[in-house]
């Protein structure tokens, strides 16, 4: 007889078993596969861009199934969005408000420039899915720019601190907001191109050595930098 209201101690005892095991992430496992998340996707998005990237591919490079990807990020949008604001903000951690504070020294201009060139030559996925982004309209960019203002004021900043040196006779009087604009452009472009540097120089030559190194390029960068702005 089973009493009304009381399940039966079997079903119980099922219910029980099919549970068993079974804990909820912690804190710190979410934590976790947000991050191994964000680096797949990253560079699933570089390779892509936000239309051809696939939630699949990204499930199984972060080895994380693809309900758990739409409980943190919500959609593919939003993750495309995430990825960014994690790109931006490694990008500029550990050098804007340091060199920020000092910025009327053209030589921490100079700082800065090697600084961002850095930054993009060790996340390259950064830079092609803004290359991404910049040829499809900037619609992430834009919506970045309402929700986290702060990753884009520093290069607001510069222009700013340009715009300081050329009032004061320091600089030639150029458009800062173009200077600013050309100077990343031409940061986001160096990362991209150096790997495939053999297209212009064949590999092992003195002239595909110099092309493809790094320090060569801050040198020469700094150098068209200051030859426009003196």
């Amino acid at each position: 007889m089973v009493v009304k209201g009381k399940a039966p101690r079997k079903k119980v005892a099922a219910h029980k078993a099919s549970n068993k095991g079974t804990t909820k992430k912690t804190p710190r496992d979410l934590a976790a596969t947000r991050a191994r998340i964000l680096k797949a996707a990253a560079r699933e998005f570089a390779l892509k861009g936000i239309e051809g990237a696939r939630i699949d591919a990204i499930a199984a490079k972060s080895r994380a199934n693809k309900a758990m990807i739409y409980y943190i990020f919500g959609n593919k949008d939003a993750l495309h969005l995430a990825v960014l604001e994690a790109l931006f903000e490694e990008k500029t951690r550990n050098l804007d408000a340091e060199i920020l504070s000092r910025f009327p020294l053209t030589q921490d201009l100079l700082a800065m420039l090697s600084a961002y060139l850095e930054a993009f030559l060790r996340n390259p996925d950064a830079t092609r899915m803004i290359l991404h982004d910049l040829a499809a309209g900037t619609p992430a960019l834009r919506q970045l720019k309402r929700t986290r203002p702060d990753l884009i004021q520093p290069f607001r900043d510069i222009s700013d601190g340009l715009r300081s040196l050329m009032d004061s006779g320091n600089l030639r009087d150029l458009d800062p907001d173009k200077a600013v604009l050309t100077a990343m452009l031409l940061l986001m472009a160096v990362p991209v191109f150096l790997p495939h540097a053999d297209i212009l120089c064949e590999k092992g030559t003195d002239r595909h050595k110099s092309l493809a190194d790094p320090e060569a390029w801050k040198a020469f960068l700094s150098e068209v930098l200051l030859r426009n702005l003196r």
